[in-house]
């Protein structure tokens, strides 16, 4: 067993074989909405498959789950937003033996759910107004209970907007180590298997790039950043020698767009690892907090630098 950590990141990790009492399987979807519209790219384990609307999406990856508990958080809610603390959103499920994990990049989108803890199908949907931009989506399943106090714990660094309809708000309280020098945490989610996925978290209180100054200082590697380029860009952001580049364009098929008409949030290194979140690398996102997950997984990492024309 091993884990990817560097002087700056704490990094816990752990063997799922030992801990998933429950035998849960880990398993992941991606999903990339493409500009005007709810058409989207579906990483089916080999390549991308368009398809037409990416809500479906979200719907088919919680249904026929019931959970006890949920978390929807994002800094746009319906009626107010919140331009400090984290700049995350998304969908923290669990019950007595997984959690799911829903990582996405749409303003005000809430995974709603009824009164039995399935999801609310009439209820979940994307604002027509939110239809205009690229977005990304990660959903992870079958994570092992065991692990729900150390993946709120990644919540809680990254101070997350949380909605009022959420069935609980309590996050845990920080350790004095990782809320004092560190204010960054790496955890690995799968090790029992290939491919890896670990989950990343910033603090707004750390004013870095996530993406140069603690994914590439952790994981590795040359990286190629597909974000919303608006506003003061981060140094060196086309410089072809450094190791962390915004992409300009994404192409898949006749499908053309510029990364300002792409909300998402998601990149790929030359080692096989892919990054989907909810920061951009701009400037404005130092005081932010947010993360997402790191997958190692060579299909997806081909078929991200295939559609980014490496």
């Amino acid at each position: 067993m091993g884990c990817y950590s560097s002087k700056n990141i704490l990094s816990c990790c752990y063997d799922i074989a030992s801990i998933n009492k429950n035998k849960t399987t880990l398993e992941y979807k991606v999903a990339l909405k493409l500009p005007h519209g709810l058409q989207y790219l579906d990483f089916d384990g080999n390549t991308f498959v368009y398809k037409m609307d990416v809500t479906d999406w979200v719907i088919a990856a919680f249904k026929n789950k019931k959970f006890t508990n949920y978390i929807n958080y994002n800094d746009e809610h319906d009626d107010k937003m919140s331009p400090v603390g984290g700049h995350c959103k998304g969908c923290f499920a669990w019950n007595d033996k997984e959690i799911c994990w829903l990582i996405h990049s749409v303003p005000r989108f809430m995974v709603r759910f009824d009164k039995d803890g399935f999801v609310d199908e009439k209820r979940t949907h994307i604002y027509h107004s939110e239809e205009i931009y690229g977005q990304s989506f990660v959903f992870l399943s079958g994570i092992p209970i065991e692990q729900l106090s150390e993946l709120l714990q990644q919540l809680a660094i990254m101070k997350p907007f949380i909605d009022k309809d959420s069935s609980t708000s309590s996050l845990p309280i920080l350790s004095m180590e990782v809320a004092g020098s560190f204010q960054i945490n790496s955890i690995a989610i799968s090790l029992a298997h290939e491919p890896t996925v670990y989950h990343v978290a910033k603090s707004p209180k750390n004013h870095i790039d996530i993406f140069s100054d603690m994914i590439q200082t952790t994981f590795g590697g040359k990286w190629h950043c597909e974000t919303w380029i608006r506003g003061h860009h981060c140094p060196n952001h086309f410089d072809t020698h450094s190791d962390v580049i915004d992409n300009k364009n994404i192409t898949f098929g006749g499908i053309t767009y510029s990364s300002s008409h792409d909300h998402s949030k998601y990149a790929c290194n030359d080692a096989d690892l892919v990054y989907i979140g909810d920061l951009n690398r701009m400037t404005s996102q130092y005081g932010r907090g947010g993360g997402g997950v790191i997958i190692k997984n060579p299909n997806l990492n081909k078929m991200i630098r295939a559609i980014m024309a490496l």
